[in-house]
């Protein structure tokens, strides 16, 4: 089933009810556009996901990018009417805490009338670990999880720049995308030409596609094998 948006607004606030599939792909694309054309001056946006039927890793990495921009634009991301098979989703993969997730559509909306929280705060430069990927959605769901896991991470969507960033900033592990990796004749080399022994974790080609449990908890595990717990 593909995605079907309607979209009303309710005051100042945005309500954009979602059904059908949130996913890499033509319906991400359909859903960043639509919100996306509400910035900068529509930024306070509830997503009603009450009628979603499926949502894969890279469409988590799309709840995440759309709420970043909102934010970036001084409004908001709230998330309503979630089912229970989602709700698990982001409880598992320990997303749940960075969106604003309400009951209904009237609760959601009278959050942003009676604000709880400020907006997320903007990320020090730096970190332990590069994400590489040419998916801004895979790169948005992986830095997402690591980032809620406790780890500083930094992402870049081209293996020139990961180059740059591979010799500025020396992160212990390189996370690399297979879209990415076929670009980068070897991530090791790339990695000992910038004088830096970073850990290279390649990501399989089928990730983006995976049940987001069964990726972010294999992700963790094998960020874990090689350096440990967050600090």
């Amino acid at each position: 089933m593909s995605i079907s948006l309607q979209m009303r607004r309710v005051g100042e606030v945005v309500v954009v009810a979602c059904s059908g599939n949130i996913v890499g792909g033509s319906e991400a694309e359909e859903l960043q556009h639509v919100v996306g054309e509400l910035l900068p001056l529509e930024a306070n946006v509830v997503l009603n996901v009450a009628n979603v039927t499926s949502l894969d890793s890279a469409g988590v990495g799309v709840l995440v990018r759309l709420m970043l921009r909102t934010r970036g634009a001084f409004g908001d991301l709230k998330l309503c009417c979630v089912p229970r098979r989602i709700a698990e989703v982001l409880r598992i993969t320990k997303l749940a805490g960075i969106f604003d997730v309400h009951t209904g559509e009237e609760e959601a909306i009278a959050a942003f009338y009676n604000p709880s929280r400020p907006a997320g705060a903007r990320p020090t430069l730096g970190g332990d670990i590069l994400c590489v990927d040419d998916s801004p959605d895979v790169l948005a769901y992986i830095a997402a999880v690591l980032r809620e896991a406790g780890y500083r991470v930094m992402h870049c969507g081209n293996v020139s720049d990961a180059a740059v960033l591979l010799k500025v900033s020396r992160p212990r592990v390189l996370v690399i995308g297979s879209s990415a990796r076929a670009r980068l004749h070897s991530p090791r080399s790339a990695a000992y030409d910038a004088g830096n022994s970073v850990a290279i974790l390649e990501l399989p080609a089928a990730f983006a596609t995976r049940e987001p449990v069964e990726s972010s908890s294999e992700l963790l595990s094998l960020v874990r094998d090689l350096v440990g717990e967050p600090a």
